[in-house]
């Protein structure tokens, strides 16, 4: 395990998903940037940076049949990943039985 001293984390790029048909119609999603995590400076690959999601209520725009000017607005859910941890995988563990 790490001790107190140790400094760990995960490197996050940002950017926009953008779509009209959606409002809000920009939402900024987060892209974990190595595999590993990064532990005093340097990656190790003993753990996963994973992307942790969360979900949350949109209003989908869909164009009337016959009048482009207006639309039918409907509630839906996305995910989607805010930031990156880092977490030790899974161990795959073999039974023969």
């Amino acid at each position: 395990m790490l001790g107190l001293t140790s400094f760990l984390t995960t490197l996050v790029s940002r950017r926009i998903d953008e779509r009209e048909d959606r409002i809000p119609s920009r939402i900024m999603v987060a892209e974990c940037l190595c595999k590993g995590c990064i532990i005093n400076g340097h990656e190790d690959l003993k753990y996963n940076s994973v992307p942790v999601l969360t979900t949350f209520k949109v209003l989908q725009k869909t164009v009337c049949p016959g009048n482009s000017q207006h639309y039918q607005v409907t509630v839906d859910s996305v995910t989607i990943p805010v930031a990156c941890t880092c977490v030790l995988p899974r161990q795959i563990v073999e039974y023969h039985g």
